[in-house]
């Protein structure tokens, strides 16, 4: 049953993203939806090759920005979070990472914002991960449940795919409700 909820869940929430992306006016796709502090303690914005974002910090609060972290958040946590995750090969030009050995005070964004295109073919992507990740989700009783090599408590299961979901939902609800209100 929560098989169903969390898919039913999910859907909701892709659907609603990728009307966003897709319906988005191209002069909201890389406005800032809110100020970024300005605190030295608060991260900042950082290109690939570690130097502060052309776009500035006000990057961090873009539409296409707030999407992109998203769905590469949904990937990283239903990988189990791994050391050294890289988005995989088809869509390595959305990645975002510092050279190797190279350690930065702030958040990788990528230099231009991605195509609309990219991120939604990264979205049906996400889609599939899902789907992929709820299938392989077992029951085995007793309160236990596995998802592949992991096996734990049912609850541990239900909490990894309720936090995802809400970390992407208000994500998606965020950029919505700003390009809905603006457009």
């Amino acid at each position: 049953m929560w098989h169903e909820v969390f898919d039913v869940w999910y859907e909701a929430t892709f659907d609603a993203l990728e009307d966003t992306i897709r319906t988005c006016p191209h002069d909201l796709w890389s406005r800032s939806m809110w100020e970024v502090a300005k605190d030295p303690a608060q991260p900042r914005a950082l290109a690939s090759d570690g130097n502060p974002h052309p776009l500035g910090d006000e990057v961090l609060s873009a539409v296409w920005k707030v999407a992109w972290h998203g769905l590469v958040a949904n990937e990283f946590n239903l990988a189990g979070r791994p050391a050294g995750f890289r988005l995989p090969s088809r869509f390595a030009h959305l990645d975002a990472r510092l050279p190797s050995g190279m350690a930065g005070e702030g958040e990788v964004v990528p230099t231009d914002p991605p195509a609309r295109d990219d991120l939604l073919a990264y979205l049906t992507h996400n889609r599939g991960l899902v789907r992929a990740r709820l299938d392989a989700a077992r029951e085995v009783g007793d309160g236990t449940s596995t998802l592949g090599p992991w096996t734990g408590p049912t609850s541990t299961l239900l909490s990894m795919f309720h936090g995802n979901a809400c970390h992407l939902v208000s994500h998606s609800a965020e950029v919505g409700m700003f390009v809905h209100q603006l457009r």
